[in-house]
């Protein structure tokens, strides 16, 4: 649904950048925004394996998926509302 609001023609096209930057959002926070603030829930999950650590730090794959994609959900609509620099009237 994402793309298709960023490649089909609009005659709002600020609005359709905007629901599209949303979409990841909403989707991906429940991953880690509401599991951290909620009691009761952890981001441990029963796992047979260990979970894998960068410099002492766990670093569990659905967080690490859910916060790239916010990320780049931010970014890109950043730049989508950032002044073009290669305009300027001199």
């Amino acid at each position: 649904m994402a793309l298709w609001l960023l490649w089909r023609r609009s005659a709002e096209p600020t609005i359709a950048v905007t629901v599209a930057t949303l979409v990841p959002i909403i989707f991906w926070s429940p991953f880690f925004f509401v599991t951290t603030v909620m009691p009761g829930m952890s981001l441990q999950a029963d796992l047979k394996e260990a979970v894998p650590q960068v410099a002492g730090i766990p670093i569990y794959p659905n967080v690490a998926v859910a916060t790239i994609s916010v990320i780049l959900a931010l970014i890109g609509y950043g730049l989508y509302n950032a002044p073009d620099s290669g305009d300027s009237e001199a």
